[in-house]
């Protein structure tokens, strides 16, 4: 029927190439059908495990082990034979979909590295701590190449897990983050850790996707990325170090998660258009001078308890006029 409906094509003027080519109807209809059948494997995985939380609000892991093991076009071999704390992360594969299953219910695609970097800049666009495979620095950018270009949207490949400054002046950053184009970052589901400085001063940056398997977001990680105007903290990410946005003059939303503990010493410094900001009820100590000249900052929405320093509220509003509203 295909070859049929190909032939039939041809004689009526379409050639392969519009056929198969990279944006070929073929193709693109391939891409289609791949992305509705992740889709519903998505949406089969996700109903199972909505129909295993209880009552108090708890994965119930012998009602998960049922429930999965029901899904339509499930692999049976994935689904482990008892399902306990430890089984997490779990990755089952539905209708040949790989989907995992996080310890608190959230569901999503597995990554698939191969797949990523079919779209993801060449690894030659990027200064690399060392280039042995056998090193753990393999995995460590520092930097970038005069390959970079004039990348607008960069998408990192898959051979990254950590993202950081080097100290080390000898290897001509003359292609930094800071000196480039680059307007929006891609991290891939292997990152984890944006490191030191790892961003700092990039001003053409306006958005960055940071993906749940960042565990770790260093000291001055965004401070001067002056275009950018909104980022979601990942819940995998327990603190917002030192002066981690310091000098974001752009930012306006944040969203910190629940996992958040800590936020440190001066770690929204500067941000000059940010209005307001909710403290989750997880954030148990917040350090002196951290919305220090925020200087349209106007609520402070603190949910929780907090420990402090004697005088912390002082600093709070040094620079600012922020209210803070407790328990909301």
């Amino acid at each position: 029927l295909v070859i049929t409906i190909i032939v039939l094509l041809i004689l009526a003027g379409v050639t392969i190439a519009t056929l198969t080519g990279e944006n070929g109807i073929l193709t693109k209809a391939n891409e289609s059908k791949e992305k509705t059948t992740k889709a519903g494997a998505y949406e089969k995985v996700e109903m199972a495990v909505a129909g295993s939380i209880g009552e108090d609000g708890e994965l119930d892991y012998d009602e998960l082990e049922k429930n999965l093991s029901k899904v339509e076009g499930i692999d049976k071999s994935t689904v482990p034979e008892e399902i306990t704390k430890e089984s997490f992360l779990i990755t089952v594969t539905v209708d040949g979909t790989k989907v995992t299953i996080k310890e608190n219910g959230e569901v999503e695609l597995a990554f698939n590295a191969e797949e990523w970097d079919r779209t993801a800049a060449s690894e030659d666009c990027f200064v690399w701590k060392s280039d042995n495979k056998n090193e753990e620095d393999y995995n460590t950018i520092i930097g970038y190449t005069e390959k970079i270009g004039n990348y607008s949207t960069l998408r990192v490949p898959s051979r990254c897990k950590i993202i950081e400054m080097t100290s080390n002046y000898d290897l001509n950053m003359q292609s930094r983050s800071f000196v480039s184009n680059i307007r929006e970052v891609e991290l891939p589901n292997t990152i984890i850790k944006i490191g030191y400085s790892a961003f700092t001063d990039d001003k053409s940056l306006k958005k960055i996707t940071i993906p749940n398997s960042v565990t770790s977001i260093g000291t001055e990680a965004f401070s001067g990325c002056t275009s950018l105007t909104s980022i979601t903290i990942p819940n995998s990410v327990t603190s917002i170090r030192f002066e981690t946005f310091k000098g974001c003059t752009n930012l306006t939303n944040i969203t910190i998660p629940n996992s958040v503990t800590s936020i440190e010493y001066q770690a929204f410094k500067g941000c000059t258009s940010l209005t307001s900001i909710t403290i989750p009820n997880s954030v148990a100590s917040i350090g002196v001078r951290a919305f220090v000249g925020c200087t349209n900052l106007q609520t402070i929405n603190v949910k929780g308890y907090l420990e402090a320093p004697s005088g912390w509220s002082e600093y709070w509003n040094e620079e600012c006029n922020a209210t803070i509203n407790w328990g909301q």
